[in-house]
């Protein structure tokens, strides 16, 4: 493809091309397709659940109509009248702790709570790390070398 191209983007172009965009042409001539066969293709792409392909598939499209113009297989590109037909989804902004030092508050909060509210996948999960408590009845092991670990029983005081 283009010399400008990395060796992996390269190949996921052109298997873009083979899955979505060459079954649906075929063997056709640049010259006899039209805007509304690209768009019948591209939303058969969208249909399979597929929105972010479909659009790079009208792009690789337009790449490759843009190369016809400039050898002469083609007079235009009809993907340029397409821009826009598929609407890629408004990405979902999920809740993230930014600041360096809320990850312990946020683990010391998880836990104490109480482990019958916990998610099952969490609730054998024990206390190993960012633990600042001074509490010596605390038998939550601190240290350079602890860290989070799934074991069977909850971190619990020591008696």
């Amino acid at each position: 493809m283009a010399a400008s191209w990395s060796s992996t983007h390269d190949v996921k172009v052109l298997a873009l091309l083979k899955n979505d965009l060459i079954p649906y042409i075929g063997a056709r001539k640049l010259a006899g397709l039209t805007a509304p066969e690209l768009l019948t293709h591209a939303r058969q792409v969208e249909a399979r659940g597929a929105t972010e392909t479909a659009c790079r598939a009208l792009k690789a499209a337009g790449a490759v109509f843009r190369h016809g113009v400039q050898r002469g297989y083609c007079t235009s590109d009809p993907t340029r009248d397409l821009k826009g037909a598929i609407q890629l989804s408004i990405p979902e902004h999920r809740a993230a702790v930014t600041d360096p030092l809320k990850p312990g508050e946020l683990l010391r909060a998880i836990d104490a709570t109480p482990i019958k509210a916990r998610p099952p996948p969490v609730r054998p999960w024990r206390w190993r790390r960012w633990c600042s408590c001074a509490l010596a009845s605390c038998a939550k092991p601190r240290g350079p070398n602890s860290t989070w670990t799934a074991l069977p029983v909850p971190c619990r005081p020591r008696a």
